[in-house]
């Protein structure tokens, strides 16, 4: 947890900890030296579901990730999580592992809108 690569943010509701996301900065890329985040888990204990827990560790994810100059967050997501990102705008892309859909925001795309 102590690492400049990683952020974890946690939720807290009702005063215990509920839920919690998890980023890792991979740095540049090999070939074009932009830097690329990877999304690597969202969890929100399921009595805690549907009351703005995830919402609010996703958009936690997003402004880091971007606020550290990425160019790209990337994620896989879990087939039962599908509906959620569709809730918030996301489509995903044609997928690297099957039966995990795959997710990217482009920071520098996102910008030019």
């Amino acid at each position: 947890m102590s690492s400049e690569n990683h952020c974890i943010c946690i939720a807290i509701l009702d005063e215990s900890i509920v839920g919690y996301g998890w980023l890792q900065d991979y740095g540049p890329h090999l070939r074009t030296g932009k830097t690329v985040h990877r999304f690597h888990d969202l969890f929100v204990l399921s009595d805690y579901r549907n009351r703005g827990a995830a919402r609010a560790i996703f958009e936690y994810i997003i402004k880091w990730s971007e606020l550290q100059g990425a160019t790209w967050l990337q994620w896989n997501a879990n087939p039962n999580s599908i509906s959620f990102y569709e809730k918030l705008g996301y489509t995903s892309l044609p997928e690297e592992e099957e039966g995990y859909p795959f997710y990217e925001i482009n920071f520098i795309q996102k910008s030019q809108m």
